[in-house]
């Protein structure tokens, strides 16, 4: 993983959680895009008036789940990996998010994501090991 020392913003800055999520949203901001359309998706968003919105990007369980033998089967214990992944809901906070405040359509913040699914990224240790678990 590349080390990217702090930098100083003086037209806007971002911060995510991997570099290459980073440096598209920089890209957004350079190309004329908002906040929004840099995060994608915040869950909470305030606005220049002062508004705050929150929308929640947490999905649900699948209805097929049955909530008792789940917890029996891990003894009452969240456990690592896909078996707690929830029905993920960040796609529709994204699309929310960008119509309501953003200057982008999804197909236009999403093409740099497709392109690292496409064409592959580094991974850091945290990343390689939590996807092992």
């Amino acid at each position: 993983m590349a080390i990217i020392p702090p930098t100083v913003g003086y037209q806007y800055v971002v911060s995510l959680g991997h570099e290459l999520a980073t440096f598209a949203a920089y890209e957004f901001l350079e190309n004329g895009g908002n906040a929004v359309d840099a995060g994608v998706a915040p869950m909470v968003v305030r606005l220049a008036n002062g508004e705050t919105h929150t929308i929640s990007g947490l999905g649900g369980w699948r209805r097929a789940l049955d909530v008792d033998s789940y917890i029996a089967r891990h003894q009452g214990d969240i456990p690592l990996g896909v078996r707690r992944t929830v029905a993920p809901a960040a796609p529709d906070v994204f699309v929310q998010v960008l119509m309501r405040w953003g200057t982008m359509r999804f197909a236009d913040v999403a093409k740099r994501a497709q392109q690292y699914a496409a064409e592959g990224f580094a991974r850091h240790s945290v990343m390689i090991d939590y996807t092992r678990q």
